[in-house]
Formats: C-alpha cells, sequence, structure tokens
C-alpha cells in the first residue's frame, strides 16, 4: 500500500460540528491524493475515500443513485458527502442573527468578519458587500470604526470598509499600550471612579485608605482620620464601618434608600463569593480581580452554593459542565483542568501554560489576597434553553468549579435582580425543617456536590490472588474495525477517569447503606422508603450525607423524591403494593416463542420471573415446559400457541402483590412444580 507508515485519515461521524468535520477530512485525504496517491487512477481514489469513510461512508455511499460516469469521478463523491453533512439553514433565521449580531469584548475585526461573512452567505442576499458592510457598521463595539464609516459616501468598497476598521482597531490598540490598561474588569477600577477625577492631589503620595475609605498621605497611620476610632460595624478599633472587612452586614440599594441592613444577632450566616476594589493592596495600574466575600442571611443551613449545568462549546469540543452562580462576580472563571477537557488538543509550554489565550494583564487575587495564577483568556459558546452565546472567560490554574458571573448570569436569564430582602426569618425559603423536603430542587441545592462530577469510594481494594493457580494468558478480544477508535477513546476516557471494573461495586454499596434504615440497593440502583413522610425523609438525609463521605455520585437526571410509585427492576414499588412494570408485561406480549426452541425458553424464563403475579403458572405452562424436554421434537401446536396466549393475557391483566404484614393471618400457597 502506498501509504503504508502513513496515519490513516478518518471521518469522525459522531463530530459535534460534522461540517466541519468533514472539511477537515477532506483538506488530509486531498494531501494524501497530492502526495503519495497521486500515481494512483480516480476509480482507485474513490476507493481509498470510501474506505476511509468507514462503514457509514460505504453504506451511504450505496443508497446515492449514480450515473456510470459520476461514479467514475472522484468529485461526485466529495459533493454527496458535503450535501449530506450540510445544515439545513433558514435564510430568514440567518438574517435576523446577522442583525443582532454585536463584536465581542475583545474580539478583532477579522474575527468578526469571519461570523458575519458565513451569515451574509446564508442569508442568499443577491449584493452580500452591502449588508458585509452594514454589519461592520452596526456591528462594531468600536465607536470610532463606526464614525469612521458613516462618514464615508455612496463609492465605500468593502475592502476599503475592512482597511478602515482595521486601521481603527489598531490605533485603539496603540493608544491602550500607550496610556496602560484602562478598561474594567469585574467593575473593579470602575467603582472609584468619580472619587478619583475629584482627586488633585499627587498621586504618588494620595491613595485610598483601607481603613477610612478616604484619600490621603498614607506614610503615617496616625494621618488617617479613623485612628483611634471604633467601627460601629465590628466595634474594633482603627477602622470605620464603610470598609469594615468582618463581613456583619449586607448592603442593599433600592427601597432600602442604600442604607445597610442588619440582620437579628445570633442568626447563623453564611459565606458567599463577592468582588470588590481594595485599593490599599493593589497596584493602581494593573486590574484587580478579588474574590472576596460578605455575609448574608442564612438561605439554607446545608449549602448556599447554585448550580447549573449549561451546554459548554468549544472549537473543538462540546460537553455539559456544571458551573457555579456567583452573583457577587463581574466575569467568569475557567479552571485550567476545565479548560483541558474543553480543548484536548492545545499545546502547552514548559510551564503548564495553554497557547491561543487572549493576554490578559488582569491580576485575579483569592480572599486574603492570595493570588492566583491566571494564563489568559478564552472564549467560549454558552447554551441555555435553546440559546447561544459567546463569552469570555479566565483560564486560572486552580482547581474548582466553573464560576459564571452576574454579567453572563443576566445575559442568559440565569438570575433574577431584585432590590429589597424580606427579613422574615420566620419562614427560610427552602425546607421548613430538616425532615421535610419539599421537592427535588432541595436535595440537588442541599447536596450539591453529591450530583457533580464521577463518584470514587474511599479507600482501596486490594486483590488477593491464589497462589497454587497457575497463571494464563488470554489473547484480547477481537474487535471490528469500525469500533476500535471509538472503544480505545472510551477506555482511555474511563482509565483516565479512574474507572477501571465494577466487579466489587455491589458489594461496596451494600458496605456504604448496609446498615441504613430503610434503604434497599441493588446493582447501581438505591431505593430509600419510610412508612410516613418524616421517616423517609429523615432515611434520605442518611443517605446523601453517607454518599458525601464516601465519595458517591449520583445521576441528577435519574433522581426521583418523595413518591408514591417507583419502577424498580421490572417491577413497580407502590405505597398500595407490588405491580408489575407495564413495560415488562408490554415486551412479554409482543414476544413469539413459537420460532424455536431459544425463543420458548427466553420466553418462560421472563415468564417465571413474573410468576408472583400469575397464578397457576406451573399448571398454564406445563405443555410449554414439556416442548423444552430433550426427549420432545419442537413441534407448534394449536395447545402450545393457547397457553402462551392465556399467559400473557394473565400478565396484562392488572394485579398487585400487597407487602408482608406479620399482624395478619398467614396462608401458605404452594404452586406445585412440573
Amino acid at each position: 500500500m502506498a501509504v503504508t507508515g502513513l496515519a490513516t485519515p478518518r471521518l469522525d461521524w459522531h463530530a459535534a460540528d460534522l461540517p466541519q468535520a468533514l472539511k477537515k477530512f477532506k483538506a488530509v485525504c486531498e494531501l494524501y491524493f497530492s502526495g503519495p496517491l497521486k500515481s494512483k487512477s480516480e476509480q482507485e481514489k474513490i476507493s481509498y475515500l470510501l474506505i476511509w469513510t468507514g462503514d457509514e461512508g460505504i453504506e451511504l455511499g450505496s443508497t446515492w443513485d449514480l450515473s456510470d460516469e459520476e461514479r467514475k469521478k472522484l468529485n461526485t463523491y466529495w459533493t454527496k458527502f458535503e450535501e449530506y453533512v450540510a445544515p439545513k439553514s433558514n435564510f430568514r433565521l440567518a438574517r435576523y442573527k446577522l442583525r443582532t449580531l454585536k463584536q465581542a469584548e475583545g474580539e478583532t475585526i477579522d474575527s468578526f468578519l469571519k461570523k458575519v461573512r458565513v451569515l451574509v452567505s446564508e442569508s442568499k442576499y443577491s449584493n452580500a458587500d452591502e449588508h458585509l458592510i452594514d454589519a461592520l457598521i452596526f456591528g462594531s463595539n468600536n465607536s470610532n470604526v463606526q464614525a469612521k464609516l458613516l462618514e464615508q459616501d455612496s463609492t465605500l468598497t468593502l475592502d476599503k470598509a475592512i482597511d478602515i476598521a482595521r486601521t481603527q482597531e489598531a490605533t485603539s490598540t496603540q493608544l491602550a499600550d500607550i496610556r496602560g490598561p484602562s478598561n474594567s474588569i469585574h467593575g473593579l477600577e470602575h467603582k472609584n471612579r468619580k472619587k478619583q477625577q475629584q482627586q488633585t492631589l499627587d498621586k504618588s503620595s494620595m491613595k485610598v485608605c483601607g481603613n477610612c475609605g478616604r484619600s490621603h498621605d498614607l506614610s503615617s497611620r496616625s494621618l488617617c482620620p479613623a485612628f483611634n476610632t471604633r467601627c460601629k460595624n465590628c466595634n474594633r478599633l482603627h477602622h470605620w464601618g464603610r470598609v469594615c472587612r468582618s463581613g456583619k452586614q449586607l448592603t442593599l440599594h433600592g427601597k432600602n434608600h442604600g442604607k445597610p441592613q442588619q440582620y437579628p444577632k445570633g442568626k447563623p450566616q453564611k459565606q458567599v463569593n463577592s468582588l470588590e476594589q481594595q485599593p490599599d493592596h493593589a497596584d493602581p495600574v494593573v486590574p484587580q480581580l478579588y474574590f472576596h466575600s460578605i455575609s448574608i442571611h442564612n438561605l439554607n443551613e446545608y449549602n448556599t452554593q447554585a448550580i447549573v449545568d449549561l451546554n459548554v462549546s468549544s472549537d473543538q469540543v462540546t460537553k455539559s459542565v456544571p458551573c457555579k452562580i456567583d452573583t457577587g462576580a463581574e466575569g467568569n472563571v475557567l479552571p485550567l483542568d476545565m479548560y483541558k477537557q474543553l480543548y484536548p488538543n492545545s499545546h502547552y509550554n514548559l510551564n503548564g501554560k495553554p497557547s491561543g489565550l487572549i493576554p490578559s494583564n488582569t491580576r485575579i487575587t483569592a480572599f486574603g489576597y492570595h493570588k492566583i495564577e491566571h494564563y489568559g483568556i478564552c472564549k467560549l459558546h454558552l447554551t441555555h434553553n435553546g440559546n447561544t452565546t459567546e463569552y469570555p472567560f479566565h483560564v486560572v490554574n486552580t482547581s474548582g468549579m466553573t464560576i459564571i458571573g452576574l454579567p453572563t448570569c443576566r445575559s442568559m436569564n440565569l438570575v433574577t435582580l431584585h432590590y429589597s430582602i424580606d427579613l422574615d426569618t420566620a419562614k427560610p425559603p427552602m425546607s421548613t425543617s430538616n425532615g421535610d423536603l419539599k421537592a427535588k430542587k432541595d436535595i440537588l441545592y442541599e447536596y450539591g456536590d453529591v450530583f457533580n462530577g464521577i463518584g470514587c469510594f474511599n479507600g482501596e481494594f486490594h486483590i488477593t490472588l491464589d497462589p497454587s493457580v497457575p497463571p494464563v494468558i488470554h489473547p484480547p478480544r477481537r474487535v471490528p474495525e469500525a469500533l476500535r477508535e471509538p472503544l480505545k477513546k472510551e477506555l482511555d476516557s474511563l482509565e483516565s477517569q479512574g474507572i477501571i471494573v465494577k466487579d466489587i461495586f455491589q458489594r461496596k454499596v451494600d458496605e456504604t447503606f448496609g446498615d441504613l434504615p430503610g434503604v434497599t440497593g441493588i446493582a447501581d440502583d438505591i431505593v430509600v422508603h419510610g412508612k410516613t413522610r418524616l421517616e423517609h425523609d429523615t432515611n434520605l438525609r442518611a443517605v446523601m450525607e453517607r454518599a458525601k463521605n464516601a465519595g458517591i455520585r449520583f445521576n441528577r437526571d435519574k433522581c426521583i423524591i418523595a413518591c408514591n410509585k417507583l419502577p424498580f427492576f421490572g417491577h413497580i414499588l407502590t405505597n398500595e403494593g407490588l405491580k408489575l412494570d407495564p413495560k415488562e408485561a408490554e415486551a412479554i406480549s409482543n414476544m413469539d416463542p413459537s420460532r424455536s426452541l431459544a425463543d420458548l425458553q427466553t420466553f418462560l424464563g421472563m415468564v417465571q420471573f413474573l410468576s408472583r403475579f400469575i397464578p397457576n403458572l406451573a399448571s398454564e405452562s406445563a405443555v410449554l415446559w414439556d416442548l423444552t424436554k430433550k426427549s420432545s421434537e419442537f413441534q407448534w401446536n394449536p395447545e402450545h400457541q393457547a397457553a402462551v396466549s392465556k399467559i400473557k393475557k394473565l400478565i396484562t391483566d392488572p394485579s398487585s402483590l400487597q407487602y408482608f404484614d406479620s399482624r395478619k393471618p398467614v396462608v401458605i400457597q404452594v404452586d406445585a412444580s412440573t
């Protein structure tokens, strides 16, 4: 083969962006066809193409109605593949998107124009250049670009408009470099802008004091007006309440006219993330990003985190990411671990810094003025309720959850701001008592960590080998060629996450929850029950606490809480008794055991599993069991069909079994076996 030693091109039919994947695949194939396979005939190149597209491509090609002449042309196959993966476009929707498209903050003119060109092409306008110019004027975030383009007359061409936009963009960037950073990130500079405009003193000696909040000479502590005065907030010396960091008050504006609201003494409080400027500890030239804390009234005594699952898309990967909503932050933060998952093909330097990020001189500081390493900014597309928008994220070298700041939360309608506060502590917003769970969202809110990520049992498992058993080497299991690459990716993913085997999973589940009352588990399904609502909620909280401590994670989408009936391994558990799952009954009703002995054995096995719901099953199925004996010839007769029909009818009849009650008389009914 002419391409021996080279990587074989493969089309990823499961790619999130299939048209883009086909485009890259075609580019690689054309390099092969113009290089190592240049001497091959057109028909041979077509064969190579179909082989490289895998089983999906070969099956798709077999459905095309091509003439003999078309089958000999390579371009015919490329055209057919491109038509198949091309998304069905709606030109009116594309026109709407074009009208509302805005240049994102930090986005270059060239990057913005790429999006505009795609939408103009999908909009099917006859004069594309004019619409490109209009989009450049109305969508640009640079007022100088808009002003310059609006000054032009009707002779303005697209090339000239692009040159003007690029020139203005370069000029603005150069002026920003000369003047130094002045952009506000997370609202860290604009809060004191009015004060800075009013200050006429020398900035080298006049800074904002962290003890009084005023600007004065910081060379001596005694010059501060707050020196030897007592804070009305925490009752400590040498600072005022306006800059108090003890976190005992929360200031809201609106109906309260800017007055601080004091919570009653002795009430439990929780910490939530917030952002604020600390000018007396910061370089006035470099923007600062602080993660501080304020205290608010206790919304819930278990967990104050708000988590939302968002579809996050980079140019490489699309995945669902649990994000923490932080209304105290005015920007978004992406941990490096999550960045690596979203950009698996990125390159990193010797210091571990990823390439391709937008440079930023923002300094990120955590509570206590602990600095966090910051690599730069990446732009991701977030999807929520069908709406997709691009937002910037600061990539930081720290562990934790992805943080969504207030501007993004408001843009995506994740939060709603209310300018008043209810101080009636007699009505907590979520749970009314330790044992009363009102909804599934309460558990997700209180035990958010238990529903995020992949769980891992604490401790290690030691495999004991019997030294008397001789070692055996088994050949690897054969895997079809088309499944090898997806299987390898899945196995690599499981191994990287520490998921290797599940042989002892059931044993670990029993060890973890076996001593808890009202808990039953089979495989990865766990049922929590109670005779009363209070008992049920108490048992459920015990399970959640045990799972949290044991490192177990639950699937929030499969979680059913506080219900009167529950599907469980082919049965329906209800408060009235045990019922047959209608899906199981339907599956048995649709079976045809008359085709072969194997089908009959399968049918009888499934029926036997549900024997408790079928009265007199032994006598009803006796004629069918006779047919499975080795001495009997498999010959389907009317009596066999009548027995199957009778059994199916008994299964489909609604019936339920009461739970055992030791207080009632016990009657033993024995179903004689054949």
